[in-house]
């Protein structure tokens, strides 16, 4: 029996050109899905920022390479508001993600459908480089658990500022403005709400706690004049006949409207998407976990 070598040789070749087309192909497959995750994963890159919606008032942003929350470690919904659900009470407990590494958290004011001390404490201790931000009422329900309120009480920064003003500290890289605005009816008068401004290098955020357009003045114009970028707002803010109003006092890019009831959320939602130029740029988040990334143009 005869024994081919030139069809050997050639089979062998066809082999070896056709694994180097494969390794190329597999190459490349790789190279475009890290850059796919490459992007994914940094939303909070310096011209973007990423929002998730928790729950309620609750939001996680990324933005600037960092991690920050507003309003999200709470379980309670008065059985009509949005609240986290057992597994995202879990990794918040646990530092687990989307909550690992948080650089800053915001409480507005101490309301249980805005913060829960316990899960809030167990946070804390478990990631000991996040700081938080709020009010003194809030730091004052927190030292209700001495033994664990030790562990944190260095994270914590306390923003105190008198009704209807401001005050501005600078932290690292960020400037953070706390408002003092009235939460909205007499009987929460007492209540030391703060709206935060968050201000990143070129960008500015901006969540009204549980502040009210019907009590809102703007703090005399300061709120327009701060060049807000995305304004996360309380469900008032969005009443249809008064957005004119809203976006007078506020003279934001972007509206987020928050704290809805299902019913206010579907209806508020209907609207703006059949009325888009009703403010600028408006959105209603529907869906726990429900993500929304805001991309810049530098010039």
């Amino acid at each position: 029996m005869g024994y081919n070598t030139l069809g050997t040789t050639k089979s062998i070749a066809i082999q070896s050109t056709a694994m180097k087309y494969i390794i190329i192909i597999v190459f490349l497959l790789i190279l475009i899905k890290t850059n796919v995750l490459s992007q994914t994963e940094n939303t909070h890159s310096q011209d973007s920022i990423s929002i998730t919606y928790i729950a309620n008032a609750g939001f996680l942003i990324e933005m600037n390479g960092k991690k920050i929350v507003f309003d999200s470690f709470f379980k309670e919904g008065f059985d009509k508001f949005d609240y986290p659900d057992s597994n995202l009470i879990f990794q918040m407990k646990n530092n687990l993600p989307p909550f690992n590494n948080i650089d800053y958290i915001f409480v507005s004011h101490y309301h249980a459908d805005h913060v829960e001390p316990s899960l809030l404490i167990e946070h804390l201790s478990n990631n000991s480089n996040t700081k938080l931000f709020c009010p003194n009422q809030v730091e004052n329900i927190l030292q209700k658990d001495s033994s664990k309120y030790r562990i944190i009480k260095e994270q914590i920064i306390t923003m105190n500022p008198d009704t209807n003003s401001y005050e501005k500290i600078k932290f690292d890289d960020i400037t953070v403005t706390a408002c003092r605005l009235w939460h909205g009816k007499k009987e929460n008068n007492d209540i030391e709400n703060i709206g935060f401004i968050l201000e990143i290098k070129n960008k500015c955020i901006f969540h009204s706690g549980d502040a009210t357009l019907a009590d809102f003045d703007g703090l005399n114009g300061y709120l327009a004049e701060c060049k807000i970028d995305i304004a996360i707002l309380h469900n008032s803010f969005a009443s249809i006949e008064l957005l004119n109003k809203t976006d007078s006092l506020i003279n934001a890019d972007n509206y987020i409207f928050m704290h809805l009831t299902k019913d206010f959320a579907n209806m508020f939602y209907t609207f703006f998407t059949k009325n888009p130029d009703s403010i600028n740029n408006p959105y209603i988040f529907m869906e726990a976990m429900e993500k929304k990334t805001y991309f810049f143009n530098y010039k």
